[in-house]
């Protein structure tokens, strides 16, 4: 009798360890779900804000290809008008000279 007192302590002991082990795992693996959810979570976030910068850098690069192309039609304009200018230019010295040499010549 008095053994199967000792037998009948030992299973309930090992039972409450049982059940104690099951508790501390069910909380280990509650704790674990949510912090994979709340790396899940952060996780997204963080793709979101990447995807955020990937449309600002796109933007930022089309904004400064338009400005290059501007800038650089603009110098074309420029060089081009520059270049008539002095073609211009030089035509009227050329024609200032000779005139100037025709005026001299017929002088003498």
């Amino acid at each position: 009798n008095k053994i199967h007192t000792v037998e009948n302590n030992l299973n309930v002991k090992i039972d409450n360890k049982f059940n104690e082990l099951d508790n501390k795992i069910d909380k280990v693996r509650d704790e674990l779900k949510t912090d994979l959810t709340s790396v899940r979570s952060e996780i997204a976030s963080v793709s979101n804000e990447v995807a955020l910068i990937r449309k600002d850098m796109e933007i930022n690069k089309i904004e400064l290809d338009s400005k290059l192309d501007k800038s650089s039609s603009e110098l074309k304009g420029k060089l081009k008008l520059h270049g008539w200018m002095s073609g211009t230019l030089i035509t009227l010295n050329v024609g200032i000279f000779l005139t100037l040499i025709s005026i001299v010549y017929s002088l003498l």
